[in-house]
């Protein structure tokens, strides 16, 4: 289990937890394999610009996740 988060997550959009569970651990899979290909093919690898590069998408779409699955919530208690 990658992010105990996602469990919780899955289990709130569907009432197949498992499988959202599932799919949601694919995409993050997909993601890190995607990001490290890009990442080792720039050559400012092991530099801090491409540490904050990083930081900065982190950050991003973790507020956007937050966002949506707040936006998410208000639209089904409405």
């Amino acid at each position: 289990m990658s992010f105990p988060a996602l469990l919780a997550l899955a289990y709130g959009l569907s009432d197949q937890g498992g499988q959202t569970y599932s799919m949601l651990e694919l995409v993050l899979s997909l993601g890190i394999l995607g990001g490290s290909i890009a990442v080792g093919r720039l050559n400012a690898i092991g530099t801090m610009r491409a540490v904050g590069a990083g930081l900065l998408l982190t950050g991003v779409f973790s507020l956007a996740i937050a966002f949506s699955h707040s936006l998410y919530w208000s639209r089904l208690h409405c």
